[in-house]
């Protein structure tokens, strides 16, 4: 099973290092498999693909001594596709082994790693992303709506995101608790790499960050963003 780690680029909106992980790592659970992830436009799942069927990329020592030596203080994303690594008897459960390897290559050099998952938030899934967090590697998690972030967000103090309705306002605060829409979304101008506040690498951020819905799949996003 293959993953890909790719340089900066001024011509990708994701202006940082950045990783793909193959397709089997994506839980089943996940709303948005199959059903609207922006991950499976074209030009995306092209490349994410031939990662998949192993035409291109490296495995996973390769990828985490990569990682291990990017240089010092280096912002990076983990998994423009692809989640965490799942247990192989439980592809519901994190691999708890694979995500501390992962933390401790990003936390050499006081890297500025973060990422995105979409497994289950069951206790043990939770308290491996918590020791990831706690050790300098941000790992949000990604949630299908609001009304699933705020009860997330309240039940288990970690950095969560969620997916907004197209239209959804740049801020709203709803049960007490505040959602910031990504400013790329409505700005060309923004990516990850010169996001001001760099806020999805932050743990430790009092307010959820939300994606509109987005890209070719976007209508059965936006569906699953509204089923509240």
């Amino acid at each position: 099973m293959n993953f890909s780690i790719h340089a900066p680029n001024g011509a990708n909106k994701v202006n940082i290092f950045k990783t793909y992980s193959h397709k089997k790592t994506c839980p089943d659970s996940c709303a948005l498999k199959n059903n609207g992830c922006y991950a499976e436009n074209f030009h995306v799942n092209l490349h994410w693909s031939k990662i998949t069927d192993g035409q291109r990329g490296i495995d996973w020592q390769s990828l985490i001594d990569q990682i291990s030596i990017l240089p010092a203080r280096t912002l990076w994303r983990h998994n423009i596709a692809g989640d965490l690594i799942p247990l192989a008897t439980d592809g519901e459960r994190i691999d708890g082994d694979k995500l501390a390897q992962l933390t401790t290559a990003s936390a050499k050099r006081n890297k500025r790693g973060f990422t995105y998952t979409h497994y289950p938030l069951s206790a043990a899934n939770v308290s491996e992303l918590r020791q990831a967090n706690k050790r300098g590697f941000t790992v949000n998690a990604s949630t299908n709506n609001t009304a699933e972030a705020i009860a997330a967000y309240k039940t288990h103090k970690l950095p969560t995101v969620t997916v907004l309705p197209t239209d959804a306002p740049n801020v709203e605060t709803i049960d007490g608790v505040k959602i910031v829409a990504c400013p790329a979304d409505k700005s060309k101008r923004v990516n990850c790499g010169n996001c001001a506040a760099n806020m999805c690498a932050n743990p430790n951020r009092d307010f959820i960050i939300g994606f509109r819905a987005h890209g070719t799949k976007k209508k059965s996003a936006d569906i699953i963003a509204r089923a509240a």
